[in-house]
Order: structure tokens, then sequence, then C-alpha cells
């Protein structure tokens, strides 16, 4: 996989996204460049994934042979068998489907939402340096960032990625926001424009239009030592010494 994917990968964390979104952020700032970053929420992504898709994607990964044909039939002939308050329903067959929650279906995931990164690295996006800012991916949550005048561009090449991999972005939750700049340009995606937020959470993480990190840690030295007042007082007790 490339190293956009940090999703179902050793070593591989969502430090690493929040740790270039930050850097995308300063040198920005830096370059006076206006920034737009979209966030990308999927609908039901495993349940929409086409297993033949997939697989294609494992063959040009150079995954071929008996294992190849061992990873498509231990996604075959499911069934399902779905539970309620009430019981359980009758069993449903499936005949293709990649089985979320499995081993091998987080790493199939990845893999097959990888592939965008294939399709990016033809097309023209903003480089820091020598380095290619393609979108960055985790599973198959996608962060795309690039120039506010080419965001739309970019946005285009993801929406055909979309229709080719038949998966299907959830237009009301996908968000947009001005990493540096005042520039703001409208942008859609199947038709529909995202609407843009002030903050949005990515990875577990806040993200804010505008840098305040010096905000964020004097907030957290203020945290550290108020525990440490804390923990002084504590050690410091009547009751302790005493026990001594």
């Amino acid at each position: 996989m490339s190293e956009y994917q940090c999703g179902a990968r050793k070593g591989k964390s969502t430090r690493e996204h929040h740790f270039t979104i930050r850097t995308i952020k300063e040198v920005a700032k830096e370059d006076k460049e206006d920034i737009t970053a979209v966030y990308f929420d999927k609908k039901k992504c495993f349940d929409k994934m086409r297993p033949k898709e997939t697989m294609k994607e494992l063959w040009l990964k150079g995954i071929k042979g008996k294992h190849w044909r061992l990873i498509y039939k231990l996604n075959m002939d499911n069934t399902l068998i779905p539970i309620t308050d009430l019981g359980e329903c009758e069993p449903i067959k499936v005949k293709e489907m990649i089985k979320q929650g499995s081993v091998l279906g987080s790493v199939i995931s990845a893999i097959t939402i990888d592939s965008l990164t294939r399709i990016m690295n033809k097309q023209k996006t903003w480089n820091i340096g020598d380095i290619k800012i393609n979108p960055l991916l985790f599973q198959d949550d996608i962060f795309a960032a690039n120039k506010t005048k080419d965001i739309q561009e970019t946005v285009n090449v993801i929406q055909t990625f979309q229709n080719l991999k038949r998966l299907q972005f959830h237009e009301e939750k996908s968000k947009k926001s001005i990493l540096n700049g005042k520039r703001d340009e409208p942008i859609y995606i199947n038709g529909i424009q995202i609407e843009r937020a002030s903050s949005h959470k990515y990875l577990g993480k806040l993200i804010e239009e505008r840098s305040i990190e010096k905000e964020e840690n004097k907030e957290r030295i203020k945290k550290a030592k108020a525990a440490a007042n804390d923990s002084l007082n504590f050690i410091n007790r009547k009751e302790l010494k005493n026990k001594e």
C-alpha cells in the first residue's frame, strides 16, 4: 500500500495523518497559500464494496494464484442472520460480500481505497517540495487538501473513483474547511454543495480552520499544573505523614 494509506497497517496510526495535516497548515501559512480541505464520509462502505473490484486490486498488488483464490472463496456464499430485540430473523444468503470484522476484511478494504492514490498520481496536485499532497487515507476515511482554486478538480477525481468502485459518499456528512486564507469557493460532490465547517473531528482529533496549537498547549500546561498541585497536596497530607 502507499504511504498515504495508514489504515490496517502495522506501525501506522492516526498520528501520521494528524501530523501531516498540521504540517500542511503550517506550510500553507508560511507560503501564504489559500488551502481548502474536504473530509469525505461514505455510506456503508463494506456493504457497497464489490468483491470483484477488491479482488482486482489484490491482483494488481501481486496477490495471485492459490492465495487469491482462497481469499475469494472466503468471501463467497455467506449466510447472514439478522439479530433484533425480538430474536433472530430468517437466514439470508449473500453470494459475495467483504466480511466486515474479519481478519482480512479491513486489509482488503484499505487496499481497495488505496487505489485512489494510483489515480491521483496521474493528476496535478499541490506539492510541498518534492512531495505530492495526495488525499490522506485511513481505511475508508478520505481527507483531501489542495489549493482552493484547484480543490474542485481533486473532488471530481475522487467522485470518479467513487463511481468506479461502486461506492457512495454521504453528501450531508462530508464537510469542507479552509485551512489557510480567506478565499471560499463552492465545492460540489454528486451535484450537491459541500457544507463548510469551522471545525471537524477527523480520526478522533478536532481539526480547526485556524491554527490554535498555542492555545491548546496553554490549556494543556494549565491542566498539567493543576494536576501537579493536586498530587503535591495529596502527598503533603497530614494523614500520610502520620502513617510514616
